[in-house]
């Protein structure tokens, strides 16, 4: 005997906001944007389609057997995800294993990024690291002051970070550690004298975040980009002024351990 079909329930508007927030409003296939202007009214242009299908045909049921499922719950927002009218019909018919396994994915990181940017209002950054992101700005745009190079071995940093970070992400950080650590070593070290909080204080909110991040199962480029994403919200820095402080830190040892 076949179950009862289950009914469609329409995401409320909070929890179209959300679904929205997860993807940054654009559709995650096909990268159009969700919503239009017009009449100076913001109109939305998407539907909110099920990752694992409402009531799957039985050549789906077949199709999907053993495959993760976000929730058992077929209308939880975690089944959830807004696509424009185009992508949406292309996902559903014909449903691929591909394509879910993909949406899967870009689900799990989208809600990934949210919880992170969620919890970020736990955890203190001292607002004096924003002198050291100004100073940063007016280092680089001085063509007359020399970056100092240093020329220590970065076996340390490659240990930190592991084998399965990809070359480009870990020459990213090299490249950041040999030209600005001892820039930022000495912008923090400015920090004490004229500010009660000191550059050990600022690392230790670094490490505790660090330590937040890493019981979440996290893989390495995501806590480093999580880092990254915390400090330029809180400094409303560029994030390539976000990336060097987070390099400094994994040089200093706030950011991953040494024996990973």
């Amino acid at each position: 005997m076949r179950g009862m079909p289950n009914d469609r329930r329409d995401p409320s508007p909070n929890d179209q906001i959300r679904l929205m927030t997860e993807i940054d409003a654009v559709c995650p296939l096909c990268g159009k944007p969700l919503l239009y202007e017009k009449s100076e009214r913001l109109n939305k242009m998407f539907e909110v389609a099920h990752i694992y299908p409402l009531n799957p045909t039985a050549e789906e049921k077949n199709l999907l057997e053993g495959e993760k499922r976000l929730s058992q719950d077929v209308n939880s927002n975690d089944n959830l995800i807004p696509l424009c009218p185009n992508c949406h019909e292309k996902f559903d018919k014909p449903r691929t294993i591909e394509e879910y396994r993909a949406l899967v994915a870009i689900k799990k990181q989208a809600v990934t990024r949210r919880k992170l940017i969620e919890s970020e209002s736990a955890f203190v950054l001292s607002e004096a690291i924003r002198d050291v992101v100004q100073k940063l700005l007016t280092h680089q745009h001085d063509a007359t002051v020399a970056s100092p190079i240093l020329t220590y071995d970065l076996a340390t940093v490659d240990r930190k970070l592991g084998a399965a970070i990809p070359s480009i992400f870990r020459a990213r950080i090299h490249d950041d550690v040999r030209q600005y650590f001892g820039v930022v070593r000495d912008h923090f070290r400015d920090l004490e004298p004229q500010s009660k909080i000191t550059a050990m204080q600022i690392a230790s909110q670094v490490r505790t975040y660090y330590l937040g991040l890493a019981q979440q199962q996290l893989s390495k480029i995501e806590v480093y980009t999580a880092i990254s994403n915390w400090i330029a919200r809180r400094t409303g820095c560029m994030p390539q002024i976000a990336d060097v402080i987070t390099s400094y830190f994994v040089q200093s040892c706030e950011v991953f351990d040494a024996n990973p």
